[in-house]
């Protein structure tokens, strides 16, 4: 169990730096051309918890960028997704005002799955959930989710995050939706969340990230050094 745990936070130090980095190198390197011609960030970072909170479930973070294939390889070569599995999709969130609410203290994460072959009913029923959305002025992102390297295919889910008063109110969002009551999803997953720092601003473990060998080892593992000009300007 020690050397269970002991692995956790070793990977938990990993993704730290694997989504700092990024940021401290864009700012040494003034990298604004670099980052436009295709390099990635981890745009946000969120640990989802156990509905009772007691027990941390997963992590569930967003990597923002103009090339696709980049943001892939981040992802694939991620800490967390080398250390076991990880489910990837590409997110595109709605950019409407009525969807963009700030979150609140009590925020939740909503991952949902299509059915197979149910692109028709999904197609039929977004009205009535985006309506359903905005109504509620809780949500602080939503939109569907797309298999990666098949976005031609069509959404295979949704994420929604939100704000809600309790756990209870939480599970009444997620089941009077229009696509669940329509019966879209084959799975849905709700989580009370905590968001988490991507540019290390607030990391206590600070004197570690500043290390330019442990920054440059975690780059090279994750072989994403080349997308952000690594090393560093003096």
């Amino acid at each position: 169990r020690e050397k269970r745990l002991w692995d956790q936070e070793h990977v938990n130090m990993q993704h730290m730096l694997w989504k700092y980095a990024p940021y401290r190198l864009r700012s040494a390197n003034n990298a604004t051309a670099l980052r436009n011609t295709g390099a990635g960030l981890c745009a946000w970072d969120m640990t989802l918890f156990s509905r009772d909170r007691r027990n941390i479930e997963a992590n569930l973070f967003g990597l923002r960028g103009n090339d696709t294939d980049v943001l892939e390889k981040m992802a694939r070569t991620s800490p967390f997704a080398r250390a076991g599995e990880m489910e990837t999709w590409i997110f595109k969130p709605n950019d409407a005002a009525e969807l963009n609410w700030q979150l609140r203290a009590d925020p939740f994460a909503l991952v949902c799955l299509d059915k197979d072959a149910s692109l028709e009913l999904r197609k039929a029923t977004r009205p009535a959930h985006l309506e359903y959305l905005k109504d509620l002025k809780t949500v602080h992102q939503g939109g569907p989710l797309f298999k990666v390297g098949d976005e031609d295919a069509g959404p295979i889910g949704s994420l929604v995050l939100f704000s809600a008063d309790s756990i209870e109110d939480a599970m009444r969002v997620r089941d009077e939706d229009p696509y669940a009551k329509a019966g879209l999803f084959k799975q849905t997953r709700l989580y009370p969340l905590v968001i988490m720092d991507v540019n290390g601003r607030n990391i206590q473990e600070r004197r570690s990230l500043d290390d330019r060998d442990v920054v440059r080892e975690v780059l090279e593992d994750c072989e994403i050094a080349e997308h952000w000009d690594y090393p560093e300007k003096q």
